[in-house]
């Protein structure tokens, strides 16, 4: 198919401006304006002759639920955060509940994993620090414990 015909490329120009041309025909349209000159000029020429056409049409405001659906779509609102908003107030006391568990049990697990220092006879040991870091779910840092030696800082 031969796009370049003038009133192929005329009757192209005003589906794209118009906003009737959709899917793979709107790629392939807008390639062809990127590479002829010709066809953005008749573009330009649909664009100005139709644009007066918009000052007599009143705006509207879309309904609410339009503008969520495209903000869902394209990605602005996270669907979890629907959900966990539906969610029992008591839900954050165990979320809580759960996180001083696991920083508990990462404590403990310090303290058992960590292997015995040995003592060489005329050597003077080196202090040895751990530390582990406990963070919110927004990457905050919660707390910060600190292992040196026989001292545990929190």
């Amino acid at each position: 198919m031969n796009y370049l015909n003038d009133e192929r490329i005329d009757a192209l120009a005003a589906d794209y401006v118009m906003g009737t041309m959709q899917g793979q025909a709107r790629r392939r349209f807008v390639r062809l304006m990127q590479a002829y000159q010709k066809v953005r000029e008749r573009v330009w020429h649909w664009e100005q002759l139709l644009a007066p056409m918009n000052a007599r049409v009143e705006d509207q405001q879309p309904p609410e639920r339009v503008w969520q659906e495209i903000s869902r779509r394209i990605g602005f609102i996270d669907t979890t955060q629907t959900a966990a908003n539906d969610e029992p107030p008591g839900k954050g006391v165990m979320a809580w509940a759960g996180g001083f568990a696991t920083a508990a049990v990462l404590l403990i697990g310090v303290f058992l994993m960590r292997p015995d220092p040995t003592v060489v006879p005329g050597v003077v040991p080196e202090t040895m620090i751990e530390q582990v870091a406990v963070f919110t779910q927004d990457d905050q840092p919660l707390w910060l414990m600190e292992v040196a030696g026989n001292e545990l800082t929190v």
